[in-house]
């Protein structure tokens, strides 16, 4: 078989040794105590997985990334030593596609049949190619999709919902104002519609099936259990023959996390109730479509303009759609966009229409700008306004919202009220570029101007706006290094580990938290002053683990004056 595009490969460590026999397709159990069986393909889809968590979680910002190998019938096995450095270095930042790179297994391959993980034998170090494919293209984002919701009984408990409940919340079948159905089609304007599945044993969009695992036995196990039941009962090789979407509702406590879905693919993962609430299906259909988190300095998930941030265990709210870089991929609003750069059109001034706006009026004012870096990460600009399908936006109501978008997702720049303005680096070829919002006559627009290096040639066809003086810091200027170990994927690290190797990945990774405890050590300037950070850190007294919302919290004096805690802490320790 021939592929279009180069190989390379993924080598993975030895980790259990077991024997061979002329019957390979049978279970074993080895000395290792685990019990395993020979894949009976010798090739997968790989596909990146990422777990949502709680924003009331104290560990939702951990990555929890990990790879995926799908097989032909929708069969899922862990890569066990495909740890987030060679996700982010291969499918985030690098040439492999989600949903896309085919991964060849080769011969003698087996998985544990209780952890759903595939083993590498010790003998030899099997190889597992990693090959781009054309045969795969990307999840649309427009058109009319099934989708299919799984409610699963399991041997000790069932999803709480009932299959009416689930089609109300999801598709508002009985009635439901705002569910998942209704979101998407309101923020695309009709361009993306989510209908119930149909067939036999399919119930208003929903189907039942019962397992014998036990929620005690995880996701993984009962995922391939479903999967399987699925193409007994519908008579297809693989679930994504029965539906181009597949949500699976699995009953409390089988899984770590809120839910998780695969990107560019057709599957997602939900504990229990979050399986009715529109944000959190928004957020993981988001991730199907391709979509990435969208975050603030220090939290990967803390732009709550959108789906795409954190999500919220409400059934009629939050009303929101997505930011602008966001909106910029999905390609709803393509008609109302415009590009600005240093070299071409460099700047704009004028009405910047609102999210909720047609965007089918094609002469109309845009809706979303987009500033090209050319060599770099872009900017984009929307103005969130609180109406309509928006009005329920958790963050920046009425504000001109900036991203800048990496693949890795977007990270909030500024957030504009009228007479405000920002600049950002020297990024645009030495030369930087100035926001201004200003007022206009149309209440329902922002009236932006937009200046990439040098416009005073230009005649702005509204008076331009003054700018805005730089607001206060909250906290002291002269940021410090904390001397607080903090967690990093759930292993304590210190800013020493951040300065010694690899520093830009490490200040960046997960919408920079680790800048947050280490500004001296990543080259932060922030020009709002020192910031609290963002992840948790252990005291030097007693290693116990806290937060700069525990020092807050109580008895804030004497829990600043703990070594270490107020070079952390500096915003919540300002006055002590």
């Amino acid at each position: 078989m021939k592929f279009s595009l180069s190989s390379h490969l993924l080598l993975l460590g030895a980790a259990v040794k077991y024997t061979t026999g002329q019957n390979e397709n049978v279970l074993r159990k080895v000395h290792t105590g685990r019990r395993l069986q020979v894949l009976d393909e010798e090739s997968c889809i790989a596909v990146v997985v990422e777990v949502q968590y709680s924003k009331d979680d104290l560990d939702s910002q951990e990555s929890e990334a990990s790879l995926a190998c799908v097989m032909s019938n929708g069969f899922s096995y862990k890569v066990p030593f495909a740890d987030d450095e060679y996700i982010r270095e291969n499918f985030i930042e690098g040439e492999f596609t989600s949903g896309q790179t085919e991964l060849i297994l080769g011969g003698n391959v087996m998985f544990d049949v209780d952890t759903s993980e595939i083993m590498v034998p010790s003998a030899g170090q099997t190889q597992l190619r990693a090959v781009n494919t054309n045969r795969r293209k990307l999840v649309t984002t427009t058109g009319v999709k099934s989708l299919l919701v799984v409610r699963v009984i399991a041997s000790n408990k069932s999803t709480t919902a009932n299959e009416n409940q689930l089609s109300d919340s999801i598709f508002g079948t009985n009635g439901d104002q705002v569910n998942l159905k209704s979101q998407f089609s309101a923020c695309s304007n009709g361009m993306l519609t989510f209908n119930p599945a149909v067939g036999e044993g399919i119930l208003n969009g929903v189907t039942q099936v019962t397992v014998r695992s036990s929620t005690n036995q995880g996701d993984a196990r009962m995922n391939n259990e479903i999967t399987a039941n699925l193409n007994s009962a519908f008579g297809v090789s693989s679930p994504a023959q029965i539906a181009d979407h597949i949500m699976y509702c699995l009953p409390k406590g089988t899984m770590k996390g809120i839910a998780y879905a695969y990107f560019n693919s057709y599957l997602s993962v939900f504990d229990d109730d979050w399986c009715t609430y529109p944000s959190v299906g928004l957020h993981e259909l988001g991730h199907n479509l391709n979509l990435r988190h969208s975050g603030e300095v220090g939290d990967p998930y803390g732009d709550q303009s959108g789906m795409m941030g954190y999500s919220y265990a409400e059934d009629e709210n939050p009303r929101m759609c997505f930011n602008a870089a966001k909106s910029w991929k999905l390609g709803w609003y393509s008609d109302r966009t415009r590009t600005l750069d240093k070299w071409n059109a460099n700047v704009y001034s004028g009405e910047l229409a609102g999210i909720t706006a047609n965007p089918g009026w094609a002469t109309g004012p845009p809706m979303l700008l987009k500033l090209d870096v050319s060599s770099g990460d872009d900017f984009y600009l929307s103005y969130n306004n609180k109406e309509s399908f928006n009005s329920g936006t958790k963050a920046g109501a009425n504000e001109i919202r900036i991203v800048q978008d990496s693949n890795s997702g977007s990270t909030l720049q500024a957030s504009l009220k009228v007479d405000q303005s920002w600049t950002s680096s020297k990024v645009f070829g030495g030369d930087s570029v100035i926001v201004s919002r200003y007022s206009g006559p149309d209440p329902s627009s922002a009236y932006v101007y937009v200046c990439i290096g040098a416009c005073d040639q230009i005649d702005p066809p509204v008076s331009p706006p003054v700018p805005a003086p730089s607001p206060k810091s909250p906290g002291p200027s002269n940021c410090v290094d904390s001397q607080l170990k903090f967690l990093v994927n759930k292993r304590l690290r210190s800013c020493n580990w951040v300065k010694e190797n690899n520093t830009a990945n490490r200040c960046s990774k997960n919408g920079g938290f680790a800048a947050t405890h280490c500004p001296v050590a990543c080259g932060q300037t922030v020009p709002r002053g020192c910031i609290d950070a963002t992840k948790r850190f252990a005291l030097q007294e007693n290693g116990a683990l806290k937060s700069c919302a525990w020092v807050a919290k109580t008895s804030t004096q004497k829990r600043c004056r703990i070594s270490g805690v107020a070079d952390t802490c500096p915003v919540t320790c300002k006055d002590f």
